[in-house]
C-alpha cells in the first residue's frame, strides 16, 4: 500500500480553464487516466489577484501524482516542471533551554530531520523580546514540513 499525499501545484490562471474543460469532462478524463483526484480550487476560494496562478490540489500516491502532472502539462503546454509542489512553512515556538535538542551534538539532530524530510529547519539567534521562546521556522513541501515538524516535536517531547 503505497502512502497517499496531496500535492498543490500552481497553474497559471489563464490555463485552469484547460484542465476543467467543457462542464468539467476534461478533468474527469484526467483523474480516469491518472487515478488522481484533482481539485482546482474554485473562484470563490482562490483568494490571489486576477493573473496569479491558480492552486490545483493533486491527492494519491506518487505516481499517480506524476501521472496527473504530466497529463495536465500535455492538456495546457505548461512544462511539468513548473507544475511543481508550492513550498509552505511553519514556525515553532521552542523555549531557549531546549533548542539545544533540536540542534543535537555538532548540529547532528538538524540534519537529519533536513535529510529525512527535504525540509529546511531554520532557528533563530535570539528569543523574541520579552520572553524565552525561539522561533524555529520549518519550510518546504507540506508533506516534508509535516514530517519535520513532527520530528523536532517528538525530540522536545523525549528531552
Amino acid at each position: 500500500q503505497e502512502e497517499s499525499y496531496t500535492y498543490t501545484v500552481p497553474m497559471p490562471s489563464d490555463k485552469v480553464g484547460l484542465v476543467i474543460g467543457p462542464k468539467g469532462g476534461t478533468v474527469r478524463e484526467l483523474e480516469k487516466k491518472s487515478f488522481c483526484r484533482i481539485q482546482v480550487v474554485p473562484d470563490s476560494k482562490f483568494l490571489g489577484h486576477p493573473g496569479q496562478p491558480r492552486p490545483i490540489e493533486l491527492t494519491g500516491t506518487k505516481t499517480q501524482i506524476d501521472a496527473a502532472r504530466r497529463l495536465m502539462s500535455e492538456a495546457t503546454g505548461v512544462p511539468e516542471e513548473k507544475l511543481v509542489e508550492l513550498s509552505t512553512s511553519h514556525v515553532l515556538q521552542v523555549p531557549n533551554e531546549n533548542v539545544g535538542l533540536v540542534i543535537g551534538k555538532k548540529g547532528s539532530y538538524i540534519q537529519l530531520v533536513q535529510q529525512q524530510t527535504g525540509a529546511t529547519v531554520q532557528i533563530d539567534k535570539h528569543c523574541a523580546p520579552g520572553s524565552n521562546l525561539r522561533p524555529v521556522t520549518i519550510i518546504g513541501t507540506r508533506h516534508a514540513v509535516k514530517k519535520a515538524t513532527d520530528l523536532v516535536l517528538a525530540k522536545l517531547n523525549e528531552g
